[in-house]
């Protein structure tokens, strides 16, 4: 008796699959006929229309432009141009002290020896000054090294919160919280904020997330690459690629890494040109151009003020530093003016105000 009813279950939820799939289907046909005779009656009624194929191709060019940028539309093959690969000039890490008390630590490419170089750039400056936040500089950083990332990540998550896993190609990574018992433990109780740019592509934007997700970190600066998506090219009749996106990181909690890349909670837009001058002189004295600003003079001369400064001008009543040095013209060091880091280290320096206040 048992065995029938088994047996007659087995066959109802057969029954039901193969109904529910039996009317996707008819529904995606449904759906497929309706456009296919839009389509015709357009192609039949509207003037000015070229009679050729430019109908056809407009309507899977506005398809392709919906689902952008999981799926794109490559020239044919003749004419493809392959992308341009992202480059650090073999940047491995590079760490600096600004304002006495901010490290900041720029990561070129992702590799197996990064996590090592980013805690003994820690451990050298650390131990001889008196560190209040870092800036994690991911701007133009890259590779695919998803293990390494993790590991980078863990340096920076503090002992008591859960493991962050991601898995990507089938394969699972996880971040733990940091264990040391020496000076690199003092670097996940340091408060930071990363900085990205349209150049941070793959492993790093993976690092960028696992850390908002789990410090709540800011990030500064701009939408990154988007490098962390597997595409697969279909080739069209019509010669032209089809790119669709087919794999990508996820996270334990459900959430996917997004073709259109990671975006920031402070955009700062700058020209290429004058990001690269930044990134390799922060001093560098030159008048930014920023996306979409209308230019009201070439000659005005930008006087950083920060918001700790201001803070402590509301406190004190006092003359800040920087409202100093615009009075006299004169400055006792010299003026950070990467725009992208200046405000990173501002809004450190702030940290200290807001959490007297909460």
């Amino acid at each position: 008796m048992k065995l029938i009813k088994y047996f007659s279950l087995t066959v109802g939820v057969c029954v039901l699959s193969f109904r529910i799939a039996a009317f996707a289907q008819t529904t995606r046909q449904s759906d497929l006929k309706t456009f296919n005779e839009a389509l015709e009656l357009i192609h039949s009624h509207m003037i000015g229309l070229n009679k050729g194929g430019d109908l056809d191709q407009k309507a899977l060019q506005g398809l392709v432009n919906q689902l952008s940028p999981a799926v794109q539309l490559l020239p044919t093959e003749s004419e493809k141009k392959e992308d341009a690969e992202l480059s650090n000039d073999g940047l491995l890490c590079k760490a600096r002290l600004y304002d006495t008390h901010y490290l900041s630590i720029r990561l070129g490419k992702i590799t197996p020896e990064t996590p090592q170089a980013l805690l003994s750039e820690f451990i050298k400056i650390s131990q001889s000054n008196d560190l209040k936040g870092i800036v994690l500089d991911l701007r133009d950083s890259v590779g695919e090294d998803y293990e390494s990332a993790a590991a980078v990540a863990s340096s920076f998550i503090p002992s008591g919160q859960a493991p962050q896993v991601f898995t990507i190609n089938n394969q699972d990574y996880s971040a733990s919280p940091n264990s040391a018992d020496d000076e690199s433990k003092k670097i996940s109780a340091l408060p930071y904020i990363l900085l990205i740019n349209g150049k941070t592509s793959g492993a790093p934007e993976v690092l960028a997330m696992i850390l908002r997700k789990t410090r709540q970190t800011l990030l500064i600066g701009a939408r990154t690459a988007g490098g962390t998506i597997s595409f697969k090219d279909f080739k069209l009749s019509s010669g032209q690629l089809l790119r669709i996106a087919v794999d990508s990181v996820r996270f334990q909690d459900g959430s996917w890494m997004l073709p259109g890349g990671i975006s920031p909670d402070v955009n700062v837009f700058l020209s290429e040109a004058d990001e690269q001058a930044y990134m390799e002189d922060p001093f560098t004295s030159r008048r930014p151009v920023y996306v979409n600003e209308s230019m009201e003079s070439s000659n005005r001369v930008a006087v950083r003020i920060n918001e700790a400064e201001l803070v402590k001008m509301q406190n004190n009543g006092t003359q800040t530093d920087a409202g100093q040095a615009q009075k006299t013209g004169e400055s006792s060091q010299p003026t950070l003016n990467d725009p992208v880091l200046a405000r990173a280290i501002d809004l450190l320096k702030t940290l200290p105000f807001f959490e007297k206040i909460k």
